[in-house]
């Protein structure tokens, strides 16, 4: 994981459009580093694979 993929959350959120272009453009997802917390960005297509994928596990 490169820096190009972590943004501090002021860093996300002053660049909101750039962060979503970048996961389009790449299909990658974004790690966005907050002062208390910490989370990962992923596109919707991206979200959509892992939700088939679960649905497909055996019970």
């Amino acid at each position: 994981m490169g820096d190009d993929d972590r943004w501090t959350a002021i860093q996300a959120e002053n660049n909101f459009d750039e962060v979503v272009e970048q996961l389009i453009i790449t299909h990658k997802p974004v790690f966005i580093d907050g002062e208390r917390s910490r989370a990962i960005l992923i596109s919707m297509e991206e979200w959509d694979s892992i939700q088939e994928k679960l649905i497909s596990l055996p019970a």
